[in-house]
This record gives structure tokens, C-alpha cells and sequence, in this order.
């Protein structure tokens, strides 16, 4: 590891102060027609995710909190992959969640406005309110990953806890739009949130590891166990890297 005296200054910080402002990035809230709503944050989810410019996986794995329903299990589960493979991983599954949201939300608001659909109002104008979000959030929480990518240079913000709990929140949503857009009927609607309001089959979450992560896992796999009722994210040697449902950690790395 670099002494922190040795670490090379970024060209793009080393004319700001230490502690600079980063300024948001995607459409400003009044361009997309909401009122970005205020999150509940501590001083335990603004910390930086590296110790002593260190990423220490199964600390911030250790970070993450249980699925509180059956459909938050593949979103933590994603956010859990891209933690092992490094904040390079932690960007591109933030910058492919927010193209998906960009190609699902034309149509999911145009289903929000037929009648046919009204049924199911609530789920939709959820997935759109999501979506609006995530066109905002998702641009900030890929500038911090980037600049988390060179431990070696000094930057003054990089990932928090804050920004892996608004990844979930982005990428379930993600999923629940690109799934409706793709049945973009009421009969496609009725089965599109059968299928995301489940705990994930193992087909459908490798699905959702292609489509999201870019290019295979390394180190990591998911796998059910049969004395278990869901998914986990397991080292290939075997070790639990991360339970949806809670549960005991490997000693950090």
C-alpha cells in the first residue's frame, strides 16, 4: 500500500480542497417532473466504505442489511456481487441499472396511463417514481465509485454505505421496469410482478447477473444449497460471502 505522503494527486482534484463538493449529476429533479424526496441518513452510511484507503470486502458485505420481502433479495444480492469484484463493478452495475431505467420508462408510464392497467396503478407508478430517481441518484453514485477506482489517488469522496443502499433500492426497480416494458400489456403486467415480487430462482438472478454485472464474476458465485430455502452469494471456496436472509460473515479479508 502507497503511504498516504507518497499518493499521486488526481488531476481533476488536485486544485480543489480536501474536503471539495461533488456536485449531482443526470437530470436536475424539476426535468423530470417530481420533488426528489429526502432519505433518512446517519453518520454510520456517510463513512467511506475503504479503511485506510483499503476495500476490504467482507467488511462492507457486513455492511449490508437482510431483504426485508422476498423481492429485495436479488437487488442486495447484485449490489453484494459487485462489492466482491471491486468499486470498478460497484460503477458499471450503477451505469447499466440507469440505462435500464432510461429504455423501461417511456413505457411504463405509458401502461400507467391505461385504463386496463389500473389494477395495477400502485405497482406501476412506483416503478415510475423509481425510475425518476434513479436518473438522478444513479449518476452520483457512479461518480463516487469512479472515484474510488485508484485507492493510489487522492480524491475526496468515494463510495459511502449511503450510496450501495440507494444502488439496491435502483436496481430493484431497475429489474421490476425492464420486466414490465418487455410485457408492456396487463396480462404481461399481472405476470411481470409476480415474477419480481418472488424470491429469485437461481435461471432468473444469473439472468440478472448477465445483464447487470458486464462480464462474469470472479471469485464469487451464486448457489442454493438444499438445506437452504434461497440464494446466497458463496466464495468458489465455499465460504458464505453474503446471506439476503442474515447471518454470520466469513472472517474479513
Amino acid at each position: 500500500m502507497t503511504a498516504g505522503k507518497d499518493r499521486k494527486p488526481s488531476p481533476l482534484w488536485k486544485l480543489m480542497p480536501a474536503r471539495a463538493y461533488v456536485p449531482p449529476t443526470g437530470p436536475r429533479p424539476a426535468e423530470v417532473g417530481f420533488v426528489r424526496p429526502s432519505r433518512d441518513v446517519g453518520e454510520p452510511e456517510l463513512r467511506p466504505l475503504r479503511v485506510d484507503d483499503d476495500w476490504r470486502v467482507v467488511r462492507i458485505l457486513d455492511l449490508l442489511p437482510a431483504a426485508e420481502t422476498p423481492q429485495d433479495a436479488l437487488p442486495l444480492l447484485l449490489v453484494a456481487a459487485s462489492v466482491t469484484q471491486g468499486p470498478g463493478r460497484v460503477y458499471e452495475l450503477a451505469d447499466k441499472a440507469r440505462g435500464t431505467h432510461l429504455r423501461s420508462l417511456g413505457r411504463v408510464e405509458g401502461l400507467l396511463a391505461e385504463p386496463a392497467a389500473h389494477r395495477h396503478g400502485d405497482f406501476l407508478a412506483r416503478l415510475v417514481e423509481g425510475g425518476r430517481l434513479a436518473l438522478t441518484e444513479l449518476g452520483e453514485v457512479r461518480t463516487r465509485a469512479d472515484n474510488d477506482r485508484d485507492p493510489d489517488v487522492s480524491r475526496p469522496y468515494g463510495l459511502r454505505l449511503l450510496d450501495l443502499l440507494v444502488l439496491v433500492d435502483h436496481v430493484g426497480s431497475a429489474i421490476g421496469a425492464h420486466e414490465v416494458a418487455r410485457r408492456a400489456h396487463p396480462a404481461g403486467v399481472s405476470f411481470a410482478r409476480a415474477l419480481v415480487e418472488a424470491a429469485p430462482e437461481p435461471d432468473f438472478a444469473e439472468t440478472w447477473v448477465e445483464r447487470l454485472m458486464g462480464s462474469p464474476l470472479r471469485g464469487v458465485r451464486l448457489f442454493w444449497p438444499r438445506e437452504y430455502d434461497r440464494l446466497l452469494l458463496v466464495f468458489d471456496d465455499g465460504r458464505l460471502a453474503y446471506d439476503p436472509a442474515g447471518g454470520i460473515h466469513s472472517p474479513d479479508l
